[in-house]
């Protein structure tokens, strides 16, 4: 009777393990010459995103996001640098913009009007190619 109840147990925790990680979509950046790969993760349920930047996170942003036609818009409400957290208030906020295509997200985004000293283009046109 242990026994059963034990594997009953084990199925159940690796049932709600499974399901869990069922709403989310994760896509990766392979990076570029000394930028490492980025990532951005899509909870689907209740439509926040998480990007992680640098070789071992350590740079990050957490908002909610919205899809309109083939568009998908990022809204940041705080980022991580390290290990603290920086909220952003209605000044920092911009908006993140990416083209929906199969099963990749095409940054396109105009870096310019954000950080007109870091980019003389307007969109890097960055891929991230879904993984999972």
């Amino acid at each position: 009777m242990k026994k059963i109840i034990f594997l009953f147990l084990i199925m159940l925790v690796s049932c709600h393990s499974i399901k869990r990680y069922a709403h989310i979509a994760i896509y990766k950046w392979e990076g570029l010459g000394e930028l490492p790969s980025q990532y951005i993760i899509l909870r689907i349920d209740d439509q926040i995103y998480d990007i992680n930047y640098g070789a071992r996170g350590q740079y990050g942003q957490v908002g909610k996001y919205v899809i309109n036609n083939d568009t998908l818009y990022f809204t940041q409400s705080y980022s991580t640098l390290l290990d603290t957290v920086y909220f952003s208030n209605r000044d920092d906020v911009y908006i993140q913009k990416f083209l929906i295509r199969k099963n990749s997200l095409i940054d396109v985004t105009d870096y310019s009007l954000i950080f007109p000293e870091l980019f003389i283009n307007k969109t890097n046109k960055s891929v991230y190619k879904r993984v999972y």
